[in-house]
C-alpha cells in the first residue's frame, strides 16, 4: 500500500492561538470517525484486522478523510475478496473444462451432432482424463467460465480503481492542507521580520 505522506514543515513558526498553531493542529491531530458515520459491519476477523490496521496507518484527520478512509478500507476489502474468487470458480469447474476437453478431441474427425458429442463423452471423459495434456485442462476449465472470470476480473478492478483514488485524494488534501500552513507561517515571518526594522 502507498504511504500517506504526513510531512510537518519543520521551519514553520507557530505560536499558542496563533493562525499557524490552528493549521499545525489540523495537520497532526488524528481525529474520531462522525458519529453519523457508521463503518460497514462485516463480520469477517480477517476484515476487521484489517481496518483496525489500515486505519490507524491512514490516520483520518476530519470528517472528509474519515470518508475516503473507510471508501479505502472498503475496496481493499473487494480487491482481496474477488481475487480469492477467480481460484475458487476454477477450482471447482475443473469437471467442466474435462468435459469441454474430451468433446474437443472426440469431435475431429467425428460429425455426430452436440447432443451426441455430449453423451459419448460422459462415458468416457474418466478414461481419457490421463491422455489430456494439463495445459489444454487448465484453459478448457478457464473458457468453461471465461464469462463469469471475466466479470469478477471487472468488479476486482473496479475495486482498486477507487481504493487508489481515495488514497490519492487523501494525499491531495493534506498536501494542500500543508501548503496553506506553510504560507501562512512564510507571512507571520515575513510581518515580524518587517516589524522589527
Amino acid at each position: 500500500m502507498a504511504s500517506v505522506r504526513k510531512r510537518q514543515s519543520s521551519k514553520a513558526v507557530s505560536q499558542p492561538g496563533s493562525e499557524s498553531g490552528r493549521a499545525r493542529e489540523v495537520l497532526t491531530e488524528t481525529s474520531r470517525p462522525p458519529s453519523w458515520l457508521r463503518p460497514l459491519r462485516l463480520r469477517h476477523p480477517a476484515y476487521r484486522r484489517m481496518r483496525k490496521a489500515l486505519i490507524q496507518e491512514i490516520a483520518p484527520r476530519d470528517p472528509i478523510e474519515w470518508i475516503l478512509a473507510e471508501e479505502y478500507v472498503f475496496s481493499q476489502y473487494q480487491v482481496m475478496l474477488f481475487g480469492g474468487w477467480q481460484p475458487a470458480l476454477l477450482q471447482f469447474s475443473v469437471a467442466q473444462g474435462l468435459r469441454r476437453a474430451v468433446k474437443e478431441r472426440l469431435r475431429a474427425g467425428n460429425k455426430d451432432g452436440e447432443q451426441e458429442l455430449e453423451w459419448k463423452a460422459a462415458r468416457v471423459e474418466r478414461d481419457m482424463r490421463p491422455y489430456i495434456d494439463p495445459t489444454a485442462l487448465q484453459a478448457e476449465t478457464f473458457l468453461a467460465r471465461r464469462t463469469d472470470l471475466d466479470s469478477v476480473h471487472r468488479r476486482q478492478v473496479s475495486a482498486q480503481i477507487r481504493r487508489d483514488a481515495a488514497l490519492r485524494q487523501i494525499d491531495q488534501r493534506r498536501s494542500r492542507k500543508e501548503e496553506q500552513m506553510a504560507q501562512t507561517s512564510r507571512r507571520l515571518v515575513a510581518k515580524s521580520k518587517n516589524g522589527g526594522s
